[in-house]
This record gives C-alpha cells, sequence and structure tokens, in this order.
C-alpha cells in the first residue's frame, strides 16, 4: 500500500466518523486520538506549505466540516439568576 493509498484510507475514516457521530475526533477519547494527531500533523503540513494539491483540497474538506461541527455542536450555558 503506498503513502497515498494510506492517506486516502484515513481521509475516508475521518469522513465517515464524522458524518456517523456528527462531531469532530477529540483529544479527550482515547479511540479518537490517532485521528485527532493525524489532522493536527496535517494542519502543520498545510500551514508550512507542504501538503501536495491533491491532499490539500481533501484537507480543507474535512476542517470545513470539522468546523461545521463545532459550531453545531456547541452548548450555549446561561444563567437565569436575577440580579
Amino acid at each position: 500500500m503506498t503513502q497515498d493509498e494510506k492517506w486516502l484510507e484515513q481521509f475516508r475514516e475521518i469522513m465517515n466518523y464524522m458524518r456517523k457521530y456528527k462531531r469532530r475526533p477529540s483529544k479527550h477519547h482515547p479511540e479518537d486520538a490517532k485521528m485527532h494527531n493525524w489532522i493536527k500533523y496535517n494542519k502543520r503540513l498545510l500551514a508550512k506549505g507542504e501538503l501536495p494539491y491533491a491532499r490539500e483540497w481533501r484537507f480543507k474538506r474535512i476542517l470545513a466540516l470539522a468546523a461545521y461541527y463545532r459550531r453545531l455542536n456547541q452548548y450555549a450555558y446561561f444563567q437565569d439568576v436575577d440580579e
């Protein structure tokens, strides 16, 4: 299996995970650690400009979906205390 095939396999695993569970991989869940670290590593490559274009646009899809779920799953905590 080539590096490109491994990268695509990891990409598909993360996309399927986010679609199934409607959330981003968390650093607080041991089962998500591999996916979370993969995303962090690829973010660094993207920031350096070392991510190949074929991977870049796919990875940006992951980031867009992750940003969507970040906003969707936030909870607003309000205190109803009258002062």
